[in-house]
């Protein structure tokens, strides 16, 4: 697992996090997400207060960004477990 969503899975220190979860959801946030917003994916598990104010945020990158993240996390679960 070499993605920035994985390593921060596992970084986040949640206690169901393991390598092959994490590296399930590493592989799908590259394939549901681009290059900036896997970054942002990243940064959500660390202070998860940013995500919360992306949802809120009603420009229109932020609201792209947010169907984007929802669905890597409704596909992530799916997928994950």
């Amino acid at each position: 697992m070499t993605g920035e969503v994985g390593q921060a899975c596992l970084a986040a220190g949640r206690s169901s996090a393991n390598a092959q979860i994490c590296g399930c959801i590493d592989e799908v946030a590259k394939r549901t997400l681009n290059a900036r917003e896997q970054r942002a994916a990243a940064s959500y598990f660390e202070d998860p207060e940013a995500l919360q104010a992306m949802k809120i945020d009603d420009r229109p990158a932020a609201e792209r960004m947010w169907v984007n993240y929802d669905n890597f996390v409704d596909t992530a679960r799916a997928t994950c477990g």
